[in-house]
C-alpha cells in the first residue's frame, strides 16, 4: 500500500490533538478524515472506508472500546486496523484495547516518530494481510480449477473404459455367434459376458410365447445378488411385453408406472433396467433385459446403441 494513498480517520474530540494528528499525517502525504464524537467516526468509517483509525479512548458520546466494538461487528468496516490513543496509560487500558480488536496502542502526547512508525507498521501489517488474502483466494480458484480438470479427466476415462467395454462386449457376441451353429449352447456365456462387462447384476434373454411355439428364457445372476425376478416380467403385470416393446429402448423406472408396479420394483430390488426388443426377420420375438439394484444408474446413448447392436446379432 502507498502511503500517500492511504486514508485515515482521525477520532478524537480536542480540537488541538486533532490539529497535530491532521498535521503530522499530512506531512506523511496521509489523506485524513476527522471526528469529534463516536457516532460521527463510525458513520464517517462506514461511508468512507478508511485504511487506518487512530481512535481517542475518551469522547464525549461513547468511550472509544465501544466505537471499536462497533466497528469490528460491522462487516464493512471490521477489517479496517484500529490504533487507540490515551492520555492515560494504565495498562488495564490497553489490554482492553486489544481485547476490543485493536492493532496498536498509544499513549498520549504522541511522538511523531513512534506514532509515523506505528502508523507505518499497522498498515504495512494490513496490506500483507489482504495480499495473503487474495493470494489464498487466487489459491482456491485454482485448487478449485484444478478439482473440475481432474474430474473431467476421470469422466473422460470412465468414458473411455466404457467405450472398451462396450465394443469388446460387441465384439465378443459376434465372435460366439460365428463360432457355432448351436446358439443355444453359448447364449449363457454371452449374457454373463455381457452383464460382467456393463456392470449388471442380472441379465436375461426371453422370447415371447405369442411369436414361437415353445418359449425360451434364458438368465444369468451375478453372485451375492440381491435382484429376485426379470424386470419384463413385473412390467408384463401391467401390460403384455408385445405391447411395451418397440423398435426403442426400455429404461427405467419410469416416472408414469402404476405405483403398484414402482413397489414392486422397489420389493425385488430393481432399480435401473435396460430392456430392448430382439428381432427375427424384422418380426419381434422377445428381449433382452439388463437389471441393476444400483439406484440412479445411468444408461447411456453408447451403450443402449451398442446393447442394440448386440441384441440385433442375437436376433
Amino acid at each position: 500500500m502507498k502511503t500517500e494513498k492511504a486514508c485515515i480517520l482521525l477520532i478524537d474530540d480536542d480540537p488541538l490533538i486533532l490539529a497535530i494528528l491532521r498535521y503530522i499525517m499530512e506531512h506523511e502525504q496521509y489523506k485524513v478524515l476527522e471526528a469529534q464524537n463516536g457516532q460521527c467516526g463510525l458513520q464517517l468509517a462506514d461511508d468512507e472506508q478508511p485504511d487506518l483509525i487512530l481512535l481517542d479512548i475518551n469522547l464525549p458520546d461513547m468511550n472509544g472500546f465501544d466505537v471499536c466494538n462497533e466497528l469490528k461487528q460491522d462487516e464493512k468496516t471490521k477489517d479496517i486496523p484500529v490504533i487507540f490513543l490515551s492520555a492515560t496509560g494504565v495498562e488495564r487500558n490497553e489490554y482492553r484495547g486489544f481485547e476490543e480488536g485493536a492493532v496498536d496502542f498509544l499513549r498520549k502526547p504522541v511522538n511523531k516518530a513512534q506514532l509515523c512508525a506505528r502508523v507505518n507498521n499497522a498498515l504495512d501489517m494490513q496490506a500483507a494481510r489482504q495480499k495473503l488474502e487474495q493470494q489464498t483466494l487466487e489459491l482456491e480458484r485454482t485448487n478449485s480449477l484444478l478439482k473440475e480438470s481432474l474430474a473431467a479427466q476421470q469422466r473422460t476415462g470412465r468414458n473411455l473404459v466404457q467405450r472398451d467395454r462396450i465394443l469388446s462386449s460387441m465384439n465378443y457376441v459376434a465372435k460366439s455367434f460365428l463360432k457355432t451353429d448351436d446358439w443355444e449352447e453359448i447364449i449363457k456365456d454371452v449374457l454373463k459376458y455381457l452383464g460382467e462387462n456393463i456392470d449388471s447384476e442380472h441379465v436375461y434373454l426371453k422370447t415371447f410365447e405369442s411369436q414361437i411355439p415353445r418359449r425360451r428364457h434364458y438368465t444369468w445372476y451375478k453372485t451375492h445378488n440381491t435382484i429376485t425376478c426379470s424386470s419384463i416380467d413385473l412390467l408384463a403385470m401391467w401390460k403384455p411385453p408385445i405391447k411395451l416393446l418397440s423398435e426403442d429402448a426400455i429404461t427405467g423406472p419410469d416416472a408414469d408406472l402404476p405405483s403398484f408396479l414402482g413397489e414392486e420394483f422397489e420389493n425385488n430390488n430393481i432399480r435401473t433396467y435396460l430392456i430392448l426388443p430382439v428381432y427375427v426377420y424384422k418380426q419381434l420375438w422377445g428381449c433382452i433385459g439388463f437389471d441393476c439394484s444400483l439406484p440412479g444408474r445411468s444408461w447411456d446413448e453408447s451403450l443402449v446403441e451398442a446393447m442394440k447392436t448386440s441384441s440385433d446379432i442375437i436376433g
